[in-house]
């Protein structure tokens, strides 16, 4: 693209000075002639830095607003008291804001289980800032109830 705006600009400018100083015309006509060719160059040249700074904040903006948003469950510690608590991190490591709706679909043996935590049924939204890290819980105990299960002693 340079090579051909550079190309362009040469030749108007050629013309222009062939007209200009070969032919020695220099009359009302040849100097709105160079006037208006000037006008063209300044004009190309403006609308080709518009151009180069456009594409240099749109690829800007592509690579920033890449959602870099990710979610883990685990298991909490080992001990007798939490044993069946697992763990939910929402995280969120791009520039935007997101707003995520959870819905674990909890089965017990191929049974669907609803849990008693709207936060994990899809019924409201987690709000995740930039480079925030959101993170809720919920026990397994209740979800095997009622199924009329429950987790075996180690």
């Amino acid at each position: 693209m340079k090579v051909f705006l550079a190309t362009i600009c040469i030749l108007i400018l050629g013309l222009a000075s062939y007209t200009v100083y070969v032919m020695n015309i220099w009359d009302i006509k040849t100097a709105n002639f160079a006037i208006l060719t000037l006008t063209l160059i300044a004009l190309v040249f403006y609308a080709y830095q518009t151009f180069l700074i456009a594409s240099v904040n749109k690829a800007k903006w592509e690579r920033e607003s890449i959602l870099r948003a990710t979610y883990s469950m685990e298991m909490a510690a080992q001990r007798d008291r939490f044993r069946d608590r697992t763990l939910f991190k929402l995280s969120n490591f791009s520039d935007v804001v997101v707003r995520a709706k959870v819905k674990c679909n909890f089965r017990i043996y191929g049974d669907q289980v609803e849990s008693d935590h709207d936060e994990f049924e899809g019924n409201s939204i987690w709000t995740i800032f930039p480079y925030q890290i959101n993170q809720g819980w919920f026990e397994l105990t209740p979800l095997l109830a009622k199924k009329g299960r429950g987790l075996t002693p180690h």
